[in-house]
């Protein structure tokens, strides 16, 4: 019988075999933890805390969510309601993010009081996209959608951002905050069923939601902008924090790679390119990265691809694993999702083929400009990636080369 290398099985199906790889161990304990009609697991999703908390413009606010202290948690699912309105007579015009910019960061800290996610509501709101290979909370239109009343009838209550705001008006979003790499999937999974054992989820909401007309730094982060130095307010917020979880799993084996895994979501920015030249940035080693994102705020202007020559990913001896231009990235995304990140956004997909940084020694990726208008125009990456716990002090020399 062939190796399935895919599935964590080596060396053949006999239980001989199994018993001594840790790799076809674990992949048994997944299947028989995911929850399905053969096995004794349930999966359950349960509310951990709502919020009522009182926005001002321009100050940081912080909601910091405990979780229950149950099953093996694969996500949270986030809830936010409220009405925004004009904070005098302007007109607050949404942009690049919208309603994804509700929350300026995101912190989950595990278990073991390691930071596992630490970064933007876009980011979060593009990978749950590029997670499912279509918009979260997005609903199908077709030519017989009012046939028999099918179709967007919900949408109002769970995703309303007006490109414009004169009035007030009502403004739902949610958010997924993955703790495991996929529904069957459970590398990065958190055990929470333990002792003592404390973890945090801590949401902060945007101080910058609202920015002025003359703002090229804020608006990169901010979900409307002004038509003048006025800005809007948000009344009768609402927040539901809600945790999905695997229970029922007493006397189980527990797939101990996949615990021992962490999914690592991490947003960096303040990259200032220079028009022409290479920006290199390198990877972190000892990880696997599934996908990288990368936003050029060109001194608030959000250009789609016409200011970029090209993004790459590059190897220790100068190989270019991905060098192509925006448009041609963006094609990329096409084929995987259907649909386009806002404009000036560029997704690097490297699911079917994760990079390895061990493999290549180092590893960069690459963005080169055509057109920078001043100091204020950054880069900012988002990076999704999977790491083992505990892997650096066991690790032997890196191996170079690409």
């Amino acid at each position: 019988m062939a190796t399935n290398n895919a599935n964590g099985s080596s060396g053949g199906n006999s239980p001989a075999a199994n018993s001594s790889n840790p790799v076809a161990q674990n992949a048994a304990a997944r299947r028989a933890l995911i929850p399905g009609p053969n096995t004794q697991t349930v999966r359950r999703i349960q509310q951990i805390g709502t919020f009522s908390p009182t926005y001002t413009a321009g100050q940081q606010q912080t909601i910091i969510v405990n979780p229950a202290p149950v099953g093996i948690i694969t996500r949270f699912i986030i809830r936010v309601s409220a009405n925004i309105a004009q904070g005098n007579a302007e007109t607050q015009t949404r942009v690049q993010n919208g309603a994804a910019a509700f929350f300026s960061n995101v912190l989950y800290v595990d278990t073991s009081n390691q930071t596992r996610i630490n970064c933007t509501g876009w980011y979060l709101n593009q990978l749950a996209m590029l997670r499912r290979r279509r918009i979260l909370g997005g609903a199908l239109t077709s030519d017989i959608s009012g046939v028999g009343g099918i179709g967007a009838n919900y949408t109002s209550n769970i995703m309303a951002a007006p490109s414009s705001v004169t009035t007030s008006v009502p403004f739902v979003t949610y958010y997924e905050v993955p703790l495991a790499y996929g529904k069957d999937d459970l590398r990065g999974a958190v055990l929470a069923a333990l002792i003592n054992a404390t973890q945090s989820l801590t949401l902060t909401i945007n101080p910058n939601f609202f920015v002025t007309s003359t703002d090229t730094v804020n608006v990169a982060e901010a979900a409307y902008q002004s038509s003048s130095s006025q800005l809007g307010v948000i009344t009768n917020i609402n927040i539901t924090v809600y945790q999905e979880y695997i229970d029922q799993f007493g006397g189980l084996a527990l797939p101990q790679i996949d615990l021992g895994t962490q999914y690592l979501l991490q947003t960096v920015g303040g990259y200032i390119p220079v028009a022409n030249q290479d920006l290199i940035v390198p990877y972190s080693n000892f990880r696997l990265f599934m996908s990288t994102v990368l936003r050029y705020n060109n001194s608030g202007t959000f250009s789609a691809g016409s200011d970029v020559n090209y993004i790459a990913i590059r190897t220790a001896n100068a190989t270019d694993l991905i060098h192509v231009d925006p448009y041609t990235l963006t094609l990329q995304g096409r084929e995987w999702c259907g649909d386009d990140l806002p404009a000036a956004y560029y997704w690097i997909n490297h699911r079917e083929k994760p990079l390895f940084t061990n493999q290549f020694g180092n590893l960069s990726w690459v963005f080169q400009a055509n057109n920078v208008t001043g100091v204020n125009s950054t880069v900012t990456v988002g990076y999704e990636q999977l790491a083992l716990m505990n892997q650096l002090p066991a690790a032997g020399a890196i191996p170079s080369g690409g």
